[in-house]
């Protein structure tokens, strides 16, 4: 049973004004399809700071169209007046969908002055990616002085084609082009699971998925010179240690190299075939090449 958690930081002096408001949110889901209970929890002195609401749906669908229904658009407008930062989304799904769960974290450096347009603005986008298809949650920090002087805010959704969808979508670049401030600096940074990590260059993000096959294949042509350069110039002197101590050091050493040296460079050799579907003829047979180049060396060594 999917479930959202919202989190309101309520502004002093307004909290009868929330709390009516919430009513009226209140009333409203109660009448949607789908919806299987409501939960508010009060803050709590030195426990929790926030107004904690948790929404309760049958199935994903029903909390999707309660997410983008015009009627909690209205009543979510109103109720933001009375919060000092926009709510924090969490959205948990059905646990027995089959999807992998990516993020992108977004960080903007605001001019002096612009913090009110700023947050108006925030507030209007961060609504705007909970009506999505696949949209998971959303976390908002603001600058810390002396530590980060961005406003960071991370959003999820459960694959990468639900957040391109957001990242493509008209309603944010709508919002993008009307943003009625210009920031001093402005970064995305996309967070992704599994073998991802590796492919994603500082200075070309990985928006896109890599197709699986591309990702094996040029780990397996990164992976296999470095256990065999390993096997023959570090294992040698490990000879008297146990077999699995021999494996984890290898182990070890060949992910640390992977990581941080092979990787990198094999993905910016391969950036051509990697990120060009045209390239695919091309780019896989330069990668059999490859692989036979290195099984041709090892062989004369062995």
């Amino acid at each position: 049973m999917p479930n959202v958690i919202v989190s309101h930081k309520v502004r002093p002096g307004s909290e009868s004004e929330f709390r009516r408001l919430q009513r009226a949110i209140g009333d409203v889901v109660k009448t949607r399809a789908g919806f299987a209970g409501l939960e508010l929890m009060e803050p709590v002195e030195g426990l929790q700071s926030d107004s904690v609401v948790i929404y309760r749906f049958s199935t994903d669908d029903t909390l999707c169209e309660w997410l983008k229904s015009d009627v909690r658009h209205e009543l979510v407008e109103k109720l933001a007046t009375t919060l000092s930062e926009p709510a924090t989304f969490q959205v948990l799904a059905d646990a027995n969908r089959n999807t992998r769960a990516v993020s992108m974290v977004f960080a903007q450096c605001i001019e002096p002055g612009e913090e009110e347009k700023f947050q108006q603005w925030r507030a209007e986008i961060l609504e705007a990616q909970a009506t999505m298809a696949g949209f998971l949650g959303s976390e908002s920090s603001p600058p810390v002085p002396g530590m980060q002087e961005h406003w960071v805010d991370i959003v999820r959704y459960d694959c990468a084609e639900h957040l391109e969808a957001w990242l493509n979508s008209d309603a944010r670049a709508k919002l993008i082009k009307n943003r009625p401030f210009a920031p001093k600096a402005f970064s995305e940074h996309r967070i992704a699971s599994g073998l991802e990590g590796w492919f994603t260059t500082p200075h070309k993000p990985s928006l896109s998925p890599l197709p699986r096959w591309k990702q094996a294949l040029t780990v397996l042509v990164a992976l296999y010179p470095t256990v065999m350069i390993l096997w023959l110039t570090v294992m040698p002197f490990t000879q008297s240690w146990p077999q699995a101590v021999r494996i984890l050091v290898s182990n070890a050493l060949g992910i640390a190299l992977l990581t941080f040296l092979v990787m990198p460079l094999m993905t910016r050799l391969l950036a051509f075939w990697l990120r060009d579907n045209k390239a695919n003829i091309h780019g896989t047979a330069a990668v059999l090449l490859i692989l036979a180049a290195w099984l041709t060396l090892f062989l004369q060594k062995i």
